[in-house]
C-alpha cells in the first residue's frame, strides 16, 4: 500500500465498526487527527479547511463513510498521487484526508450515494483531480455560463494549463466565478507550475462572493519529479473545501510589471467529487 493509505492506517483511520454495530448505529469513528466518520449523518462545524472566508468554523451536513469506503478513497488517491514519483503531493494528500474526507461526506449528504471510486456505478460517488476542462463544465458551472473555462476561456472548452503571453502584474481570473452543481464539491490542496520559470506569485480565493487574504506561491522551493523535470510546489495555507451550491472564484497573480508577458503552466491540485453517472472522460 502506499503513502496515504498507511498513514490512515497508522492514524487509526481506516477500523472496523465495533462488534454488533450497524453502519447506522456507529455514530463515530475516533483518531488521533479527529473524528472521522459520522455515519447517521448531521451537521458538524468544521474548522480545518477554508469554507467561508473569514470564519474560523462553519457548519457541514455531512454523512459518513464506512471503513470500505474509506479504504476505497485512499486506495484510488494512492493510485493517483503515487509515492516516490511524487512524494511532496502524496504526503499532502495524506495529511489532509480528513479534509478530503470531509468533502467526500458533505456531497455523499447531497446524494445520499456511497462511495465507489473506480468500481462506481450509476449514482455512486467517485473522485478525481480537476482537469483544465472542468472548469465552466456541468459540475463547477451547471448553468451553462459563457466565458467560466480556464482564465475566462471557453466553458469547458480549454483542454491545457498552459496559458500563453500572461501579462505581468494583471489579477487573472484562473477559475472565474461560477456555483457549484448541487450534487458534487471538490477541494483545493496546492498547485505546481509545470515551467522553468514560474509565473504565478500569488492567489486568492473568494467564497460566497467573500475575498479571503490572498496567499504566496512558492515559485522558488523546487524539486526534481522525474528525469530533467524540476517543478515549483505550493500547499495552500488550509485546504479549501467547495461543497455543494458554493460560489468560488480563483484568481491569480502573474509577477513582473504589465509590460512583461510570459507563458505560465500552473496547475491547481484540487479534487472533483461527483457520481459517476456525472463523470465525463
Amino acid at each position: 500500500m502506499g503513502t496515504i493509505y498507511n498513514f490512515c492506517k497508522q492514524n487509526n483511520l481506516i477500523q472496523q465498526a465495533p462488534p454488533g454495530a450497524t453502519p447506522f448505529d456507529w455514530k463515530t469513528v475516533s483518531s488521533p487527527l479527529g473524528p472521522l466518520a459520522f455515519l447517521n449523518g448531521g451537521s458538524f462545524n468544521w474548522t480545518s479547511a477554508l469554507i467561508d472566508s473569514g470564519k474560523t468554523a462553519v457548519a457541514l451536513t455531512l454523512m459518513g463513510l464506512s471503513p470500505d469506503e474509506v479504504n476505497a478513497v485512499c486506495s484510488k488517491l494512492d493510485m493517483i498521487f503515487r509515492n516516490p514519483e511524487n512524494q511532496d503531493i502524496a504526503n499532502m494528500i495524506a495529511e489532509e484526508i480528513l479534509n478530503i474526507l470531509a468533502a467526500i461526506e458533505a456531497v455523499k449528504w447531497q446524494t445520499q450515494s456511497s462511495f465507489g471510486g473506480i468500481l462506481a456505478q450509476g449514482t455512486q460517488l467517485d473522485i478525481w483531480p480537476m482537469r483544465p476542462k472542468d472548469v465552466g463544465g456541468a459540475l463547477l458551472n451547471p448553468a451553462a455560463t459563457g466565458s467560466k473555462g480556464l482564465y475566462g476561456g471557453t466553458s469547458a472548452g480549454v483542454f491545457d494549463w498552459l496559458k500563453a503571453a500572461l501579462t505581468g502584474g494583471t489579477n487573472t481570473d484562473y477559475i472565474p466565478s461560477q456555483v457549484m452543481w448541487q450534487y458534487a464539491g471538490m477541494i483545493h490542496l496546492g498547485a505546481i507550475e509545470k515551467i522553468q520559470i514560474p509565473k504565478i506569485e500569488g492567489i486568492q480565493f473568494t467564497l460566497g462572493g467573500v475575498a479571503s487574504p490572498p496567499q504566496p506561491c512558492s515559485r522558488n522551493y523546487k524539486k526534481m519529479w522525474g528525469v530533467g523535470r524540476e517543478v515549483s510546489f505550493t500547499r495552500f495555507e488550509k485546504p479549501v473545501l467547495i461543497p455543494p451550491l458554493k460560489t468560488q472564484l480563483v484568481q491569480v497573480a502573474p509577477d513582473g510589471p504589465a509590460t512583461a508577458t510570459n507563458d505560465s503552466d500552473f496547475e491547481m491540485i484540487s479534487l472533483i467529487i461527483a457520481q459517476s453517472q456525472n463523470k465525463s472522460l
